[in-house]
This record gives C-alpha cells, structure tokens and sequence, in this order.
C-alpha cells in the first residue's frame, strides 16, 4: 500500500513579508556602510587619477546624497564609529573604594543623628 503524500507542517515563503522589511528610513545605519566606502573609494580614484569630482556629480551618478558624501569626505571614515571608537577613553574606570574610604563612610555613620540615618543616600 503506497503511503500518502504529507502535507507540509509550515509554509514557506520566498520573500520576506512586508512588515518584516524596513522602510529606508527605519533601517539600522550600519547599512549606509557600503554608501560610504563607495563615496570614499569615488574620491580616492578621482584624485589617483588627478580628475576633478564634485559631490554633486557623485549624487547625480550614484544617488548617494551630498551630505552623505560632505560628511565621509570631511571624516575620511566609512564606519560610523558609535560603540569602537579608535580614540582613547578619557572617561577611564570606575574609581575603586580604598579602605580609608569605606572607613569615612562607617564613622559618618555612626556619628550621624539617628533621623540621618534613615535617609537614602
């Protein structure tokens, strides 16, 4: 006896459905990453080969905007550096609690009036 066909559990679907794609601008600007290096790639050809390029043509050619291109020509990057910096943190690391320290705070405690006690810090 031949077994019958199974049906299939899931459906399948070859394109993304349309909530599930972003809208040019809801997406992320790690995605501009391409633009970017293009735009830098552009003007690294043009002055190699002493060919005068304005960002107006870039945008009329490749539809990359003028002030995409003015920002990546001004920064030299093609990455938008949010969270990996290459400069230095002038932030530097939590200050680490020294003994003398915790005892200031142990003898402010103690000597404190009782209502003081009470107050968050």
């Amino acid at each position: 006896m031949p077994k019958a066909p199974q049906r299939r559990l899931r459906r399948y679907f070859e394109t993304p459905p349309r909530e599930l794609v972003p809208l040019e601008e809801e997406k992320p600007a790690q995605l501009h990453t391409p633009q970017h290096s293009a735009v830098i790639a552009i003007l690294y050809f043009c002055q190699q080969q002493k060919i005068p390029c304005k960002l107006e043509e870039i945008e009329e050619v490749f539809g990359y905007p003028t002030s995409t291109s003015s920002d990546v020509a001004a920064s030299g990057r093609c990455r938008r550096l949010q969270n990996h910096n290459t400069e230095p943190d002038t932030c530097g690391a939590l200050r680490q609690l020294k003994n003398s320290d915790v005892n200031a705070i142990v003898d402010y405690i103690v000597k404190a009036p009782f209502e003081e006690k009470g107050d968050p810090w």
